[in-house]
């Protein structure tokens, strides 16, 4: 399929976008020659996971691994033509959210279903882009449990419970909490370093699990309220997930890795403007790919809206 200039795609967007202009363009650009661009609905929610546990054919993956050195090369990403996952879009939902009033982007999966990946593709776009004012800011995120192997310390740093509590109680806290419950009776917090900001021309980009949405801090639950943010959702088969949290985090106790895969996230489901499912057992590559594109798109999209 050919592919048309991006700025030609941009061209014929309207001077009002919606987060649905927003998605649209980021899946144009990327003419995944594999892409499924699907309305929502509660049947597809319930068996696309299923139906996507399979291996690619001739169990190979479709993309390569594009991350080097935690960025994605842009010419390589420009040439990438298969995406192994499917993207399922809240049409109804993304057509009333218009891009001017959008504050936030908020990613949630489970573990091991990409939403690191996703972030690294945006840092890219970030890093290698000569980006206006118009982009994405991505806060540090600040977690109650100790240090432990395979740990991302670009993305996570390390703040004492007591700290982290008292932020998941305070409205006014520079902190953006969230508690997440874990296997038995144990719990943790985690928070952004997110103070208050004028600045229009940026969104945050706010990634974590699936506890974001359903235990939110005070501050945090008025944010999830405003409905000035775009939820994306990430999903990948239990069977994939099990074999990259395995190599990811290998000190993971039995019980602790029962628990996560035990997640997938069902619930909170139909809460997603957008959900990303990838199920490439070797690479996450296409995720990354995907988030330097989306990027491009905000970075575009914003600079009609302001």
């Amino acid at each position: 399929m050919p592919s048309l200039p991006f700025e030609h795609i941009a061209a014929t967007v309207t001077p009002e976008p919606t987060a649905l202009h927003l998605l649209s363009l980021a899946c144009h650009m990327r003419h995944y020659d594999q892409l499924e661009i699907t309305p929502v609905d509660d049947a597809l929610l319930a068996t696309t996971t299923a139906a996507h546990d399979t291996d690619n054919k001739d169990g190979k993956p479709s993309y390569k691994h594009f991350l080097d050195t935690g960025l994605v090369d842009p010419h390589k990403a420009e040439s990438i033509t298969a995406f192994d996952g499917a993207v399922v879009l809240n049409v109804a939902a993304l057509e009333q959210l218009p891009l001017r009033s959008l504050k936030d982007i908020v990613v949630v999966g489970s573990s091991a279903t990409g939403k690191t990946t996703f972030a690294y593709g945006v840092m890219s776009f970030l890093v290698n882009a000569s980006r206006s004012r118009h982009g994405i800011v991505l806060p540090k995120r600040a977690i109650s449990r100790p240090p432990r192997e395979g740990d991302d310390t670009d993305e996570n740093y390390y703040t004492p419970r007591d700290e982290l509590e008292v932020a998941f109680e305070d409205p006014s806290s520079s902190l953006l909490a969230w508690r997440r419950e874990m296997e038995g009776d144990r719990s943790e917090y985690y928070a952004f370093d997110y103070p208050d900001s004028d600045d229009v021309a940026s969104l945050g980009l706010l990634s974590g699990n699936n506890d974001l949405l359903r235990n939110p801090g005070k501050r945090l639950e008025k944010i999830l309220q405003s409905g000035e943010i775009l939820i994306m959702r990430t999903g990948t088969p239990t069977s994939i997930r099990d074999k990259r949290l395995a190599k990811r985090s290998p000190d993971l106790s039995v019980d602790e890795m029962s628990y996560r895969l035990s997640d997938d996230g069902d619930d909170i489901a139909h809460e997603a403007h957008v959900t990303l499912y990838n199920h490439c057992e070797q690479y996450e590559g296409g995720m990354a790919v995907f988030g330097w594109f989306f990027a491009k798109a905000v970075s575009t999209l914003l600079q009609k809206s302001v």
